[in-house]
């Protein structure tokens, strides 16, 4: 699974993200998923992301959001219109996070 989920990571740091709005999880799952809903793989992916950003020097505190810190900023509609924007401050933050997550899988 790990492998699969890097190969996700990597087809969204070239652009890919099927679901832009969201994060990173959410993108990994839609890449990775069919197109039916199979809650084995997306508790896989939530769970194996979560584990990782802990440690995570930018974490935020909380593993579901690691890079906003809670719910309430994530759904924001500031945040999903910036969301993967290099030149927003959580936006900068989510792509230093995807980068940080690849390198890690790929250890």
């Amino acid at each position: 699974m790990r492998e699969q989920i890097l190969e996700a990571l990597k087809k969204i740091q070239a652009g890919e993200r099927p679901m832009p709005e969201l994060g990173i999880c959410a993108n990994v799952y839609k890449i990775l998923g069919s197109r039916r809903e199979d809650l084995a793989l997306e508790e896989n992916i939530y769970k194996i992301i979560e584990e990782m950003s802990p440690r995570w020097p930018n974490y935020a505190g909380d593993p579901a959001y690691p890079v906003e810190g809670s719910s309430e900023v994530f759904w924001s509609a500031v945040a999903k219109r910036h969301r993967w924007d290099p030149e927003d401050d959580h936006g900068a933050l989510r792509l230093d996070l995807l980068e940080w997550l690849t390198q890690e899988l790929s250890k």
